[in-house]
């Protein structure tokens, strides 16, 4: 990772903060590229919603494209479906179908695979063209990631457009361990709670550990240190005592 690039490419943000709010937005005319790529380990059994996980950030594409300067570039592994797109349109009758659909630029990258989508984009060299060509000339650009990898730190560089998102380094902060710590340091109260939990031996020896502070504790929730939305949390109903 070119870091010095990265953060010259990052210091675009800069002069885009003032235009970023939806009430500044039609000041500045912009090309938002959305990734919705999941570029972390998730678990096999969940590969299946990762179609939807892309599609996720379609409700944005309906308060992006409210501001009449604003482009958005919609990539996805497969092709969104035309009535998905038409039903999230039907949203918002303020907007002119067609003048949206001018503003909204879907591209599919025709691979169904379980790897992340950024990585798909950064292996096709006619792909990664097609993004520059959409997002160079005097706008404001910037790619609105699911998370930041170093995949999408590759993504930045050789776009030359930022990334709306934290620094892959402060990565750790944003996980359920890096959370707690964080509270804990700022003086913020979290709900009771382990870390370190790798086997069945270690939930249980976690829970004596919680009732030993005096938490009367019925059910548990086990989490993921790097799961988002969900993925991979169980609730674990506890007997008595």
């Amino acid at each position: 990772m070119d870091a010095a690039r990265f953060n010259e490419i990052q210091s675009q943000l800069t002069d885009m903060w003032p235009s970023m709010t939806m009430r500044s937005m039609d000041s500045q005319q912009r090309t938002i590229v959305v990734v919705s790529s999941m570029s972390m380990w998730v678990p096999p059994q969940l590969t299946p919603v990762l179609p939807a996980y892309e599609e996720r950030y379609l409700f944005l594409v309906l308060s992006l494209l409210r501001a009449p300067r604003t482009e958005v570039v919609y990539v996805t592994s497969w092709p969104v479906l035309p009535r998905l797109v038409d039903y999230y349109l039907e949203l918002m009758p303020r907007l002119t179908a067609d003048d949206v659909r001018r503003r909204l630029t879907l591209i599919s990258i025709g691979d169904g695979s379980t790897r992340p989508l950024t990585a798909k984009i950064l292996e096709r060299p006619r792909i990664l063209e097609r993004l520059r060509n959409l997002t160079s000339g005097d706008r404001h650009s910037i790619i609105l990631p699911f998370n930041v990898s170093p995949l999408e730190v590759e993504l930045a560089i050789r776009l030359g457009v930022p990334v709306y998102g934290a620094h892959p380094s402060l990565a750790a902060l944003g996980t359920k361990t890096g959370s707690r710590r964080v509270f804990a340091a700022a003086g913020v109260e979290s709900p009771p709670g382990c870390e370190g939990i790798h086997c069945a031996d270690d939930v249980v020896d976690a829970v004596r550990d919680l009732r030993a502070q005096g938490h009367d504790l019925h059910e548990v929730v086990l989490k993921l240190d790097e799961g988002v939305g969900g993925f991979g949390n169980a609730a674990l109903t506890l007997p008595a005592g």
